[in-house]
């Protein structure tokens, strides 16, 4: 998995989404300034789900306004948690009043990364200084949120495949073991995964 680079947007792959023709348009321009090898825009939800489905998991970050109709940003957080490679996401709201907390919130609850929120214009001193800074402790919190979820599918996973193994008179001794000591270490590591859990949330 390609890593974001941490210090511009080189190389980058860039999702643009905004009700503004305007917004979209400065955004796309100043990214592609920063050396973004990509940048798409896109108007409303339905937009942005066509793109992620056309450019696959070659988008980096996602650049999207927390003031879509519809209840877009919602859904486009829904559409990106979907994926199996997530992008790194940062808000944009067009005045400082903007609700950008449901949308982080929710993001956070999936396991996505907001890396950044900033109100437009955004400059690209801003976008920059986003993706230098390292991770916050909702960012954080997000990544092993959505570890914990995935963990947990595996214990699942893990236990209907032992039992159902283990039920098999042809499963020579050695294998059941394997196959109780696989389960074992998904339990395991779901615990572990826990402990980090409640470690790193955020504190009330």
């Amino acid at each position: 998995m390609r890593a974001v680079t941490p210090q511009s947007f080189n190389g980058l792959a860039v999702l643009i989404v905004d009700g503004e023709s305007a917004v979209r348009h400065d955004i796309k321009a100043t990214v592609e300034g920063l050396g973004a090898r990509l940048a798409v825009a896109a108007a409303d939800a339905d937009a942005a789900v066509g793109w992620l489905g056309t450019l696959g998991s070659t988008i980096d970050v996602v650049i999207c306004g927390v003031e879509l109709a519809d209840n877009g940003t919602s859904a486009i957080i829904h559409a990106l948690w979907e994926r199996q490679r997530r992008p790194r996401i940062i808000l944009t709201a067009g005045h400082a009043g903007a609700d950008f907390q449901a949308s982080a919130a929710l993001a956070s609850r999936l396991g996505l990364v907001v890396i950044g929120k900033v109100t437009t214009p955004v400059t690209s001193t801003e976008l920059e200084n986003i993706l230098r800074a390292p991770l916050g402790a909702d960012a954080v919190s997000g990544i092993v949120s959505r570890f914990a979820h995935d963990a947990a599918g595996l214990v699942l996973t893990t236990g209907m495949l032992s039992e159902l193994l283990l039920e098999d008179p042809s499963l020579s001794p050695t294998h059941a073991d394997h196959v109780r000591h696989i389960h074992r270490a998904s339990q395991e590591l779901s615990q572990l995964i826990k402990e980090l859990r409640e470690h790193v949330a955020p504190k009330a």
